[in-house]
């Protein structure tokens, strides 16, 4: 953050979020909130496919919770673990836990990575958009993403099994076999993979709803090349995607004609919609930590009482 507010003037970037059109932004905010219950709903398929019966209400209450902790810890995976530790919390093996939790991630982040890999060879139709190797940018996404899909479909077992041999390898080896599983179970795999595309629509709708907040007009150029950005600002390297995003969206949108001003306060906003989504887990977390003690408080009580009976005696 600090090497691209030294690059440009946040003032004007100011000046421009505080005069946000509040419908817009709300629209983005719900699209959002969706793509996060949608993701609670893809979550408790892909524990089905893996015979992890996660209840939808619980998985759809541990991705928002996961949403909150994501926004405190650092790397923007922390959500995660604590999904997989509350999970544990209701008589989940850790071990399947963290597969379901890992599973769920992998796909979203596989799905992203496809997306991208599509979208980026349409920018080769427009004349005006200069992007630096470019083309040899385009043929590796795709190549990476095609091997990477059919090797995981075609020889996922095989690769498990190899992995598995290896004692220090045995979880990715049940990583891998878990993952193809979630590729090749018929109807719910695809309902799985349906859902990882809308939620990857729905988080490019939220940053275009927010340009039209700031009155930043996006066209298809810019919508393109969203997928890539976003990939990038997944990288779990710093608190939520702050800095990394920012410079993406900075670097990435020069290209296609939007201003560093304009670019950072599309990203900005859409950080701060991020730290919105996050205050029904922050309520959720607060709820069952409150139920924690409450329930733990009687039951201390009434050992406390029981000493004291028992020294009487």
């Amino acid at each position: 953050m600090w090497l691209v507010f030294q690059k440009i003037n946040i003032g004007l970037v100011f000046e421009q979020i505080v005069q946000v059109d509040v419908f817009w932004a709300m629209l983005a905010v719900l699209a959002l909130i969706t793509q996060l219950i949608l993701a609670g709903v893809r979550w408790y398929l892909v524990g089905s496919i893996l015979n992890i019966p996660i209840p939808l209400h619980l998985a759809t209450s541990l991705v928002l919770i996961g949403q909150f902790f994501n926004q405190i810890l650092p790397g923007g995976i922390g959500g995660d673990a604590v999904r997989a530790w509350m999970l544990t919390r209701r008589n989940f093996e850790l071990k399947r836990a963290l597969i379901s939790v890992v599973c769920d991630r992998s796909l979203g982040l596989l799905i992203l990575f496809n997306v991208a890999a599509l979208t980026l060879p349409f920018l080769t139709f427009f004349d005006n958009v200069q992007i630096p190797h470019g083309l040899s940018l385009m043929v590796a996404f795709l190549s990476i993403a095609a091997i990477g899909m059919l090797t995981l479909i075609l020889q996922g077992d095989q690769i498990s099994d190899l992995l598995r041999a290896i004692k220090i390898l045995r979880p990715l080896g049940a990583v891998v076999s878990s993952m193809r599983s979630v590729f090749v179970s018929g109807a719910r795999s695809t309902w799985a993979l349906v859902l990882s595309i809308g939620i990857q629509f729905l988080v490019i709708l939220s940053i275009y709803l927010g340009a039209r907040s700031l009155h930043i007009e996006f066209n298809l150029q810019q919508v393109l090349l969203l997928p890539v950005i976003i990939l990038i600002g997944s990288l779990p390297i710093s608190f939520a995607g702050w800095g990394l995003r920012e410079s993406a969206m900075v670097t990435g949108l020069g290209f296609v004609a939007i201003s560093p001003v304009n670019a950072l306060s599309v990203s900005i906003l859409f950080g701060l919609g991020q730290i919105v989504i996050s205050i029904p887990g922050i309520i959720l977390t607060i709820k069952i930590f409150l139920g924690s003690v409450f329930t733990k408080l009687p039951a201390s009580l009434e050992r406390q009482k029981n000493l004291k009976n028992s020294d009487r005696v």
